[in-house]
């Protein structure tokens, strides 16, 4: 292991130890963030979305490039968790972690890929959580 490394590696455990208080304003905050989250957190999303039909059932690929962390009455949902209809009642928040700097622009979109139509670009089920329901 080279000296690099451990200060490297000595980093990562203090952010992710302090999560919440790592501002990631510097380069090296957000360079040490981002790493850690392509080698963990990105692999199992991009597991999850696959075994669940996601890619490419409902898109044909899906390249996350943001980190967004979602919670349901204050308990944080793990990629691929099915979540009882009780738990979903009251809307999500979530949180969206850029790597990068400047203005990004994010959409958020839950589909039930049951009852999705990508064909006719619409949802032929109910749409939860809309702020206009139709």
């Amino acid at each position: 292991m080279v000296v690099g490394e451990v200060v490297q590696e000595k980093w990562l455990s203090l952010m992710v130890m302090a999560c919440c208080t790592v501002r990631l304003n510097k380069p090296v905050y957000r360079f040490l963030a981002n790493q850690k989250w392509r080698e963990y957190r990105r692999p199992i999303l991009i597991q999850r979305l696959t075994q669940m039909h996601v890619v490419p059932d409902v898109l044909p690929v899906l390249d996350p490039v943001v980190d967004v962390q979602l919670r349901f009455r204050g308990y944080d949902v793990q990629p691929g968790t099915i979540l009882d209809s009780l738990q979903t009642q009251v809307p999500p928040t979530f949180k969206v972690i850029p790597f990068t700097t400047g203005q990004m622009l994010c959409t958020v979109l839950v589909v039930d890929s049951g009852t999705w139509n990508p064909r006719l670009l619409r949802d032929d089920g109910d749409c939860e959580h809309s702020p206009n329901p139709t």
